[in-house]
């Protein structure tokens, strides 16, 4: 399996933040964090802040005990069973209070293959996915209709260029490559580009939400 992640932030369980849908849009926002990049880091935090925006009720998959100390690709291979299991738990849960309008799966890195899979295994719900950083173990759940938008950086070690061609080949206008970032859609050494990164997926969000 293609490297998810390279922050060398330690792994650890999402917090479930579930936040009433006051405006009554019938949509929600599920965020599915990566391995090591949690709903508090900057991408996910004001894709929440989008949602809450636009009305939406935003709820935060918590994975539970993430695998430690071994090799990357081995702890992403034995995480993915047990993420999923609980992502399709909290999703199963969240469709059971109501019956959505629409369902955002918005995933970071690996939690971009677990919204792939989520989709893939729930075709009656109204899924639409959002791939921030996808790898290339995404590309195949890149290719359904129900991908919206995907962001991610030319200078992402993890991607490789066939495989962002490829990406853009299938996603077209529905993708934004950022230049010089990297995984975390950041560019070293730079912190005004990094925020104006952040600036143009949170309106792109905020877009596509409402």
């Amino acid at each position: 399996m293609t490297p998810l992640l390279s922050d060398s932030t330690p792994s650890r369980a999402a917090t479930p933040v579930l936040h009433c849908d006051a405006a009554g849009t019938g949509a929600l926002v599920l965020l599915l964090p990566g391995f090591g990049y949690g709903p508090q880091k900057p991408l996910l935090h004001y894709a929440q802040r989008a949602a809450q925006s636009a009305g939406c009720a935003v709820e935060a998959v918590d994975y539970g005990p993430l695998p430690q100390g071994e090799e990357l690709n081995r702890r992403v291979r034995q995480a993915f069973p047990a993420a999923l299991a609980a992502a399709l738990a909290q999703l199963d849960a969240a469709a059971a209070q109501r019956e959505w309008r629409s369902i955002y799966l918005v995933g970071k890195s690996f939690g971009t293959l677990v919204a792939g899979e989520l989709a893939l295994q729930r075709p009656a719900l109204p899924i639409r996915l959002v791939c921030l950083t996808p790898v290339g173990a995404t590309l195949p759940y890149l290719e359904r209709p129900d991908c919206l938008f995907a962001a991610c950086g030319d200078a992402d070690p993890l991607v490789s260029g066939a495989e962002l061609a490829r990406m853009r080949a299938v996603l077209a206008d529905r993708l934004q490559v950022f230049a010089g970032a990297n995984h975390s859609l950041e560019v070293p050494g730079d912190p005004l580009a990094s925020i104006e990164i952040l600036r143009q997926v949170t309106a792109a969000l905020v877009r596509l939400l409402r």
